[in-house]
């Protein structure tokens, strides 16, 4: 009896090693991608927290950018991100689809908000392509810049675009992959 009770735990774990059974919540994953960002020179470090579509997508990129470009954006993450300190929200979820808000500040001042999408993949939460390359978050990097260096070109950038009224550093969350998700991109004050 016990020989067989042994061999349907090793069967439900092998099983569920198959399956996926990470331990990581929404939060942890995103809380890691951003850790990768900062703390890896390796432009591909984010790849086990996203999902293989964002892997692919973000390959393509890869592969159109010289090897300085690579470098170069890799430096600017990590010299925006050494600079804030990031807030993560409980994560909200609606079945295998979760969104964690990650909430940027500098100095315990809210910068900016942007909610990161997270789909289960096989069993583990990843981010979803969205996250990773939508305009929101492209308007969020650029908050960012603009207001740690007010003389940069992000900052003469975002206050061309709003006095030309074409856009505003605020978009929504809307997307196929997000269309059960109502978080808004919230520009705080």
């Amino acid at each position: 009896m016990k020989v067989k009770l042994l061999i349907l735990c090793c069967t439900v774990f092998i099983t569920a090693m198959q399956f996926g059974c990470s331990q990581e919540t929404p939060e942890q994953v995103v809380q890691n991608l951003f850790n990768a960002y900062q703390k890896q020179s390796d432009e591909y470090a984010i790849f086990p927290y996203v999902t293989k579509d964002a892997q692919l997508f973000l390959n393509k990129a890869l592969e159109v950018m010289s090897a300085d470009e690579r470098q170069n954006a890799m430096k600017n993450w990590n010299n925006l991100l050494t600079q804030l300190s990031l807030q993560y929200s409980p994560a909200e979820y609606s079945g295998d689809t979760a969104c964690v808000l990650v909430t940027f500040q500098k100095g315990g001042k809210n910068i900016i908000a942007l909610p990161m999408i997270l789909l289960r993949e096989n069993g583990d939460w990843k981010v979803s392509t969205y996250s990773i390359c939508s305009p929101d978050t492209a308007l969020v990097f650029l908050k960012l810049q603009a207001v740690l260096d007010p003389q940069s070109q992000a900052a003469n950038l975002l206050n061309m675009m709003e006095s030309a009224g074409t856009a505003a550093p605020e978009a929504s969350a809307a997307s196929s992959e997000t269309s059960q998700s109502s978080i808004q991109v919230p520009v705080l004050p």
